[in-house]
């Protein structure tokens, strides 16, 4: 019994590290992705079964027990690499639907990963299935490290070839993802997480491949050991996990700049001093020009400075049209052929109903309790549209909660409204609801009203226009 307590403390002390890691997953922040941190947390569950099995061995044999020990354990890593190889997809692809079952859906579509995920997943299958059903293994009694007596299963040669091809696939797919995934965002941390975790588990791979497969099969049985080094892996993987924004930070802006640095095209046409203040903008537009091209220019400025950009618009829309190429934009499509939020066939679009100002309110909501360190920027078009569909009163109740939403700071709200598409006293009541109001016309865009705005040189045409308000705006004022 005596010879047995370093080979329990050793299973003990690893059985801690994986808690520890599991434990700063489970304190990650951010409701974007939360199927992430689900995934993650059951990876490292899976790993503490392996260790609880590895555990009872010291006290347990016999054919049915190690039936269990031998299949149940190598499942559980074969589980944790196929939940490891999706949470890659969803790294790298980035798909604005979240939750496991239409994550994956999105997975399965993608034309590039898609084919590749499921020759992965086929390659894991097979290997748990030739498991199970062929039982390749042999069962000896054998003395560990510690001169313990104990019943070890040493593996066929086909199932170490097995595993040691699943290991390959998951150096030569999920691993690239997650270092591919660095260039997907700005923030240095995720960077270096998404760097060394593919490091980390791949190690965590080879030790069990060779300790549990290659030396156990030499007559050397060192799985405990073998454990504790895959646990130490666990640890480090934990300190990543310590800022409890890491996972979100994942999925912060593309750096499609480089090299360049933030521009800032949309407030040097209004003669505004860039960046931006945050706060809500009412953008009024004239739908007989071309203003579609400025708000191309607001969302350019808005990504190259760091803010993560948001679009609601429909699809047949100006707006989308010249937006849709900007990788970094994520659209919430709004279409009547849908209830609910729904995924597309592109990773930065999602379906949400037009006619449910509750959903928009919601998807509003989710999307700012998403991001936890970046700024974030909502683009929408267009209020006229909502007004004339859902009616004056509903529209403004909606465009109040909207504005009590995105008041938080770091997020910019631009709102969308046609030029003539209301009565004056509608446009008044609109204009009130807004610290910041703008228009796009055949002039440029032309600020009518910020709630505070540093100028370029001296008094011009456009201060001008804040120093002597429109009839418009006064009304509006006293209103």
């Amino acid at each position: 019994m005596l010879g047995e307590i370093p080979t329990i403390l050793v299973d003990f002390l690893t059985i801690a590290l994986t808690s520890i890691s599991g434990f700063y997953v489970y304190r990650q922040s951010g409701k974007y992705h939360p199927e992430l941190k689900t995934l993650l947390i059951l990876v490292h569950l899976f790993f503490g079964g392996v260790i609880v099995l590895e555990i009872l061995r010291n006290f347990l044999s016999g054919s049915n027990f190690m039936f269990y020990y031998t299949v149940g354990g190598t499942s559980f890593v074969l589980w944790d690499v196929e939940l490891l190889t999706i949470v890659a997809c969803l790294i790298y692809i980035r798909p604005l639907t979240s939750g496991v079952k239409s994550s994956i859906s999105f997975i399965l579509r993608h034309k590039l990963v898609g084919p590749t995920f499921v020759l992965a997943t086929a390659l894991i299958g097979a290997t748990n299935l030739y498991l199970v059903i062929l039982k390749p293994y042999s069962v000896i009694t054998d003395h560990n490290l510690f001169g313990v007596p104990v019943q070890s299963a040493i593996m066929s040669r086909t199932l170490l070839l097995l595993l040691v091809s699943v290991l390959g696939m998951f150096a030569a797919f999920p691993s690239l993802l997650f270092i591919a995934a660095r260039s997907k965002t700005r923030n240095n941390q995720a960077r270096g997480a998404l760097l060394l975790l593919p490091i980390l588990w791949c190690v965590i791979g080879l030790d069990l491949v060779i300790v549990n497969g290659y030396i156990l099969s030499q007559g050397l049985d060192a799985v405990a050991v073998g454990y504790l080094l895959a646990a130490i892996m666990f640890g480090l993987s934990a300190r990543l996990f310590r800022r409890t924004s890491l996972l979100s930070s994942f999925f912060e802006p593309t750096i499609i700049f480089d090299g360049l640095g933030p521009s800032f095209p949309f407030t040097r046409r209004a003669g505004m001093q860039g960046p931006m203040l945050a706060g809500n903008y009412l953008l009024e537009v004239d739908s007989s020009t071309h203003y579609e091209k400025y708000v191309k220019d607001l969302a350019v400025e808005l990504i190259s400075n760091g803010y993560l950009l948001f679009v609601f618009t429909p699809k047949a829309s100006r707006v989308y049209c010249a937006l849709s190429k900007m990788r970094d934009a994520r659209f919430y499509v709004m279409t009547s052929t849908t209830s609910y939020p729904c995924s597309t066939d592109q990773a930065n679009e999602m379906l949400v109903p037009e006619d449910d100002p509750t959903i928009l309110l919601d998807t509003l909501r989710n999307t700012i309790g998403s991001v936890s360190s970046s700024g974030v920027a909502i683009i929408f078009d267009n209020l006229s549209d909502i007004i004339l569909a859902e009616g004056f009163e509903n529209s403004y109740k909606f465009i109040r909660r909207a504005n009590e939403i995105l008041s938080e700071d770091k997020i910019i709200a631009a709102f969308l409204a046609t030029q003539g598409a209301h009565e004056e006293r509608i446009s008044n009541l609109i204009q009130n609801l807004f610290q910041n109001h703008l228009t796009l016309d055949s002039l440029g865009v032309q600020v009518k009203r910020l709630f505070e705005s540093p100028f370029f040189g001296e008094l011009g045409p456009l201060e001008a226009s804040i120093s002597q308000p429109t009839r418009s705006s006064s009304k509006s004022s006293s209103s």
